[in-house]
């Protein structure tokens, strides 16, 4: 990598430093009246994650109970390694927003756009608060984040005709948020408006729109189990 390519990756790095030390941590455990008030459903989401692998005692929103993904993965860990629930989700929310980043990137070069304004357009998203510092600082909204990137993958998929993102897109999207079913009927009509003799990824539009729908029936059938609300 060239000097002037690393100036901007060191440039990204500045701003995720600055991020994360002009921002604020909240705990779900010592300060829950902000939590309540600013991010109300991390607490479905701390009781998904507290009793992973057994079902809730008590009720929770059904839509809540749907996106179970993420703070079970983040129970199975937390008992696997010794590492608090939170701190454990504040990693998983890292992680993602990394990779939000780097698919910023991508889709911005695929564009045509010249290396130095992709830099700074992926730059501009570090001041969108809803996707970095909102979730930083109540990491129990873990889902919102990651069903953003899942919806870049699957956009970039269907934009650039690439099977394997838009596929990894709509499985994760679906498991992460459920109003990702809507993009079903874009991509319905992506299909019937295709008139290209690709018809490899015009069954995969198809299979994504399947994926979509049998994926809010599984998750549907899953938030039962955890909670009758």
């Amino acid at each position: 990598m060239r000097f002037d390519q690393l100036k901007y990756v060191y440039l990204l790095f500045l701003l995720s430093t600055f991020l994360l030390f002009t921002n604020r941590f909240v705990s779900i455990y010592t300060d829950p009246c902000i939590v309540d008030k600013a991010a109300g459903d991390s607490f479905s989401y701390c009781a998904i994650a507290t009793h992973f692998p057994q079902p809730l005692a008590y009720k929770i929103p059904f839509h809540h109970a749907q996106r179970f993904t993420l703070p079970y993965l983040a129970g199975k860990i937390s008992r696997e390694t010794g590492v608090s629930i939170e701190s454990t989700l504040r990693t998983l929310v890292s992680i993602v927003l990394f990779w939000g980043v780097c698919l910023t990137y991508v889709f911005v070069r695929w564009f045509g756009i010249g290396q130095r304004f992709s830099f700074a357009i992926t730059g501009l998203i570090f001041i969108n608060p809803y996707l970095f510092r909102i979730p930083l600082t109540f990491p129990f909204m873990a889902n919102d984040p990651a069903f953003v990137v899942a919806s870049i993958l699957t956009t970039f998929g269907l934009l650039s005709r690439r099977a394997t993102p838009m596929l990894v897109g709509v499985i994760f999207g679906i498991l992460f948020r459920q109003t990702m079913l809507l993009l079903a009927a874009p991509i319905l009509f992506s299909w019937a408006l295709d008139s290209s003799q690709n018809y490899r990824f015009k069954h995969v539009k198809l299979i994504c729109v399947a994926l979509l729908a049998g994926g809010y029936v599984v998750t549907s059938s899953v938030a039962r189990t955890i909670s009758s609300s």
